[in-house]
């Protein structure tokens, strides 16, 4: 499993892209979103993954 984490806002897609091979095959289990305690794009959202051969 990998767990991946992913900035808010713009940024969330700059880090899909870039990682959207090493992904392929991969099934998201869960995204966990804790309360922000920075300002807004500061915080992160992280994506559980499970990854196979």
């Amino acid at each position: 499993m990998a767990l991946v984490p992913c900035g808010g806002g713009e940024h969330d897609q700059i880090a899909r892209d870039s990682l959207a091979r090493s992904f392929t095959g991969a099934r998201h289990l869960a995204t966990v979103t804790p309360e922000p305690s920075l300002p807004y794009g500061a915080n992160m959202d992280f994506h559980l993954y499970e990854l196979t051969g």
